[in-house]
């Protein structure tokens, strides 16, 4: 954004840090999980069955590719498990 107010100062100080941790990204558009609006609003409430299956395997799709490009997190070498992780977060304390 132009301008030097603080606010588009933070926005595009934002909008860097998404484009330099996030390099490679796509975008996608999904059809609605239900037709029913209200319904929509109470997403989480909506019974599994309930959910358009076009959406379901949009989301099938996408969980696929994006766990087919993830790499663990490594150090040294060797992938973080669970009890790394926490001596880790322990040392930041």
């Amino acid at each position: 954004m132009k301008g030097s107010s603080d606010a588009v100062e933070e926005k595009n100080r934002v909008r860097r840090l998404i484009r330099h941790f996030f390099q490679d990204r796509d975008c996608y558009t999904l059809v609605r999980p239900v037709e029913d609006e209200r319904m929509l609003q109470n997403l989480t409430s909506v019974p599994e069955d309930m959910v358009r299956e076009e959406f379901t395997n949009q989301i099938d799709y996408l969980r696929a590719k994006a766990l087919k490009k993830v790499r663990p997190k490594t150090i040294k070498g060797k992938p973080i498990n669970g009890p790394m992780l926490i001596q880790l977060a322990q040392s930041y304390v």
